[in-house]
């Protein structure tokens, strides 16, 4: 039997129960967003290329929508629902019983969007395997990097206990970066550019590799092309819904802008970032003001940040270790980091691992890897095999609530994301030590701090 299909095999053999865990866990578990997902899918297949007026959630009572959330994603999730929506058009439940609002997932609805996010998570991993390996990493090394991303309790509690998609945008950014280094780069751009399509947080990683192929295109003729292939994979999917409704698109960039202002926390326990809990920490206990200034503290940190990152892209430094670099450092300053964040989080830790040099970056990044897995398994997360649940499983109930510590307590979560932020700003700033020490920007971001 050939080595190549041998370890193929391997791979598949070791990510099979996994994908069984995911499936089996899908249509009894099911995160508040199912439900909103059923809503903005119905709405598109009611109102087509005019589905962004409605993004905004105004009208989210006479749409059926269960909850007022606007929707702040792109186009084609939307156009993935409305597509699993023909299929499985089992409708949301929403009644209000003793004071308390309650809101129903049917099981086909959620195994059937699931399945969506659990065929993504899979092909990450097979891709993550496979540019490892193409970067010059061993078989074994390649194979152990998308084992602990496959196997990392979180990236199995989004994809088939909550249900996100956060999967997707990574496999596209993934495939995209296969493509760069295979130097097929305007295919890799548009497929990076695509992502942001999906959600618009990927734009962080789209800019550092787009000044990476502009200084390295080697004319200004296919500097243009390629700029052109990642603004064209972000723009494609907004043009026909931009064409048919102006004015949706106007509501839709209003609903993100709004999404996107600094708030306290609903939930600190959702909370990934250690100075947003802080915030909500302070809040809680009165202090308003210090709450908000530390809110509003976020792009003082995430612009030096990134400008280095930009600085390392204008010298032409590798792509994947300045994509990575880019999300780490948006998930380490950014102050809404919830639980979904971190699927591509690990992804991109488990990159930037086989690209430092750095024994320290390896140690710092390993630890971030295994804080991202405990939430997981701190969090009551049967709470999600009931609340929505149509018919409850008894058994993954049991099996959810004994495999959790069950914790509620905020201040844990409040220590649990401060470590999370400390150990990613380490992460970055010990990776970026040259380029701090060199450069002009650097000397006096050091300086300021």
């Amino acid at each position: 039997m050939p080595t190549d299909f041998r370890e193929k095999l391997k791979l598949i053999l070791l990510l099979t129960p996994g994908l069984a865990v995911r499936v089996a866990l899908a249509p009894y578990t099911a995160g508040s967003d199912l439900a909103q997902f059923a809503g903005f899918a119905d709405t598109l297949l009611r109102h087509g290329l005019q589905f962004f007026s409605y993004s905004d959630a105004s009208k989210a009572a006479e749409e059926g929508w269960p909850y007022g959330w606007p929707y702040v994603y792109g186009p084609l999730l939307v156009l993935i629902l409305a597509v699993v929506r023909l299929a499985v058009p089992s409708p949301i439940k929403t009644y209000w019983e003793r004071g308390s609002y309650h809101v129903i997932v049917p099981n086909d609805w959620a195994l059937a969007v699931k399945l969506v996010f659990i065929t993504f998570d899979t092909l990450s991993a097979i891709l993550l395997y496979k540019l490892i390996l193409d970067m010059g990493a061993s078989r074994k090394r390649a194979l152990a990097s998308a084992l602990l991303y496959y196997y990392n309790p979180m990236t199995v509690y989004i994809s088939s206990i909550y249900g996100m998609f956060d999967q997707i945008p990574l496999f596209l950014v993934l495939a995209g970066l296969y493509f760069y280094r295979k130097n097929y780069r305007g295919r890799g751009l548009f497929l990076i550019g695509f992502a942001s399509s999906f959600k618009p947080t990927m734009v962080v990683v789209a800019l550092p590799i787009t000044v990476h192929a502009l200084v390295t295109s080697g004319s200004r003729r296919t500097a243009f092309t390629l700029f052109t292939s990642l603004v064209l994979g972000a723009t494609a999917p907004f043009i026909p819904f931009a064409i048919a409704d102006p004015h949706g698109m106007i509501v839709y960039l209003n609903a993100v802008s709004i999404v996107s202002s600094p708030s306290y926390a609903s939930n600190v326990q959702y909370s990934f970032n250690g100075f947003a809990s802080i915030a909500f920490y302070a809040w809680w206990h009165g202090e308003v003001d210090a709450a908000e200034n530390i809110l509003r503290l976020w792009p003082l940190l995430f612009a030096p940040l990134y400008i280095l990152l930009i600085i390392e892209a204008t010298q032409g430094n590798d792509p994947i270790k300045l994509v990575s670099l880019a999300y780490i450092v948006y998930t380490a300053t950014y102050w809404r980091v919830n639980p979904q964040y971190t699927i591509p989080l690990i992804a991109f830790i488990l990159l930037l691992r086989e690209k430092s040099v750095k024994n320290k970056v390896r140690m710092l990044s390993g630890l971030a890897l295994i804080i991202a897995g405990l939430w997981p398994l701190m969090y009551p997360i049967s709470f999600w095999a009931w609340v929505h649940t149509e018919r409850p499983n008894t058994l993954i109930l049991n099996i959810l609530t004994k495999t959790s510590l069950n914790i509620t307590e905020a201040l844990y979560y409040i220590y649990y994301s401060l470590a999370l932020t400390i150990v990613l700003l380490s992460t970055v700033l010990e990776e970026l030590t040259p380029t701090i020490t060199k450069s002009r920007f650097g000397k006096t971001f050091t300086n300021f701090i």
